[in-house]
């Protein structure tokens, strides 16, 4: 008997998976989750992107959203440039855009 094999059936069965906006917005809720509990960590380097900061990797994921945004043609609340926005206010920003792009 494989235990191990029913073990991973027992645990896939708990997976469900989430419909894509469920899934954007509970990754959004968790970076800005963890961005905010970890303020002075916007100037780190990001070890999966040696080349980025935390600050430039949220930038590029709020310029994703804003591109998003744009496609949409929403234009109630244009998206901000994020260029010398810091952490907190691309997580404003993000915030801002996100419901219309989830």
């Amino acid at each position: 008997m494989d235990h191990g094999r029913r073990q991973d059936e027992r645990s896939a069965a708990l997976w469900e998976r989430a419909p894509g906006p469920v899934a954007y917005r509970v990754c959004r809720e968790n970076i800005s989750r963890l961005i905010e509990a970890h303020p002075d960590a916007e100037g780190e380097t990001v070890p999966a992107c040696p080349e980025w900061t935390v600050r430039d990797l949220l930038a590029h994921v709020v310029e994703g959203c804003q591109s998003r945004y744009r496609s949409l043609g929403i234009r109630s609340q244009p998206p901000r440039p994020t260029d010398g926005l810091g952490a907190a206010e691309l997580l404003a920003e993000w915030a801002r855009l996100a419901p219309d792009v989830e």
